[in-house]
């Protein structure tokens, strides 16, 4: 039989209770990620795994195994685990142009537990590995932390980023990245996380003006942290080298540009509010800087020249 457009095999259905209406059931499946997906979306569990999960979409061949306690009268002590193994998928998402492909390894879910030991594939156009690992917290909530590493090629990140069309970003560099998600027992209240990402840019190359042009085989740390979840739009903290710290707070909607209002300070310390005011703040000292470049950069959409100062 199917359940959810996703044929199952060897599957079985009992019952230690017909009076009280507990049964289990198991069964394996052979099917495209995508199906896979959908089904698992259209299950009560999908809200549970927050607003990433709904936009997701995939492609490519996993082999599962499912198992289910299903106390009909109690359906709240439901038991659905999930034992996935993904031979080459590819998974996009609706709010970020990313994907990642050829992703390999074992995906465990029970309930809304999520567990991965080793992931692996490629993304911005390098390999990465990955790893999955859920903790219970009190009153039922939950912490999943990704950790990743990989590198990645300056020209697949440029459009990623929202670079200028001339950045000039070539090469390719290591990175090191974590996300952490923190989702509440009542499925209706917003999943808070935080992305964190750094680099030391050895490898890559920018012809942005300065103080951000660099050669590849120099070394300038980059470290970006990012928080989001309930009312708020994403929130970003970051730095570059020793000389350029930033704190934006981006756009909550699709189609505005992307920083609602922010400040990059130049040779200073990290600012610790953001303007009263929207648009991109810029303060600080610079040894030199050549307005003539800023002004070339090529962006392949309209910008607002206004809303930065």
């Amino acid at each position: 039989g199917s359940i959810g457009g996703v044929p199952f095999t060897d599957a079985e259905i009992n019952s230690g209770d017909l009076r009280e209406a507990v049964y289990a059931a198991r069964g394996s499946a052979r099917t495209d990620a995508d199906r896979a997906i959908r089904m698992l979306q259209a299950t009560p569990l999908a809200p549970s795994f927050g607003a990433l999960f709904a936009g997701l979409s995939a492609s490519g061949p996993v082999q599962a195994e499912v198992a289910m306690f299903l106390p009909i009268k109690d359906f709240e002590r439901r038991v659905i685990t999930v034992m996935a193994n993904l031979d080459g998928v590819t998974l996009r998402t609706r709010q970020q142009p990313i994907e990642a492909s050829d992703v390999r390894g074992t995906l465990w879910v029970r309930n809304r537990e999520i567990q991965a030991p080793a992931l692996a594939g490629r993304a911005l156009g390098g390999r990465f590995d990955a790893s999955i690992a859920t903790t219970l917290l009190g009153g039922g909530n939950l912490r999943t932390r990704i950790d990743a590493q990989g590198s990645l090629q300056g020209a697949a990140l440029a459009p990623i980023a929202r670079m200028p069309a001339n950045a000039g970003l070539a090469g390719a560099t290591d990175w090191r990245g974590t996300l952490e998600l923190e989702r509440d027992a009542d499925p209706k209240q917003p999943a808070r996380g935080t992305v964190r990402l750094s680099s030391d840019l050895r490898g890559l190359a920018s012809a942005l003006p300065e103080p951000f042009a660099k050669t590849a085989e120099a070394a300038r740390p980059l470290a970006l942290s990012a928080t989001f979840g309930g009312v708020n739009s994403p929130r970003i903290e970051g730095s570059l080298g020793r000389d350029v710290r930033a704190l934006l707070q981006l756009h909550g909607s699709s189609g505005a540009t992307p920083v609602e209002r922010g400040i990059v300070t130049f040779g200073g310390a990290t600012p610790d509010a953001l303007p009263a005011n929207a648009g991109l703040w810029l303060t600080g000292r610079l040894e030199a800087a050549s307005l003539t470049k800023i002004l070339d950069l090529q962006w392949s959409g309209p910008r607002d020249r206004k809303s930065t100062r």
